[in-house]
């Protein structure tokens, strides 16, 4: 899938016709957070099967599993809320 080019549009994550969730900027406005068994999960995407998961014993552990996930996947996530007080704001290395 590394040479199929820009895609075009939206999609959902597990789409059998979109691109696989890598290197891709996704459009989500919630993190979902939720148990799982002993675990606790947080999901970006309809399901963790489809979307981007991260899993842990407690939420900080989750969430530290999800940012992995997202870079070692090489997603983006675009905040696409118009009214997001963050969404116009750039970040950038701490000083």
């Amino acid at each position: 899938m590394e040479n199929e080019g820009p895609w075009e549009g939206p999609f959902e994550p597990g789409d059998p016709n979109g691109p696989t969730l890598t290197n891709r900027v996704y459009q989500s406005n919630t993190v979902n957070l939720f148990t799982d068994g002993k675990e606790i999960c947080v999901m970006i995407g309809p399901d963790p099967v489809q979307g981007i998961s991260g899993y842990g014993a407690s939420v900080h552990e989750a969430l530290r599993d999800l940012a992995d996930n997202l870079v070692k996947c090489g997603v983006w996530i675009e905040v696409t809320d118009p009214n997001h007080p963050w969404r116009e704001m750039q970040f950038g290395p701490s000083k």
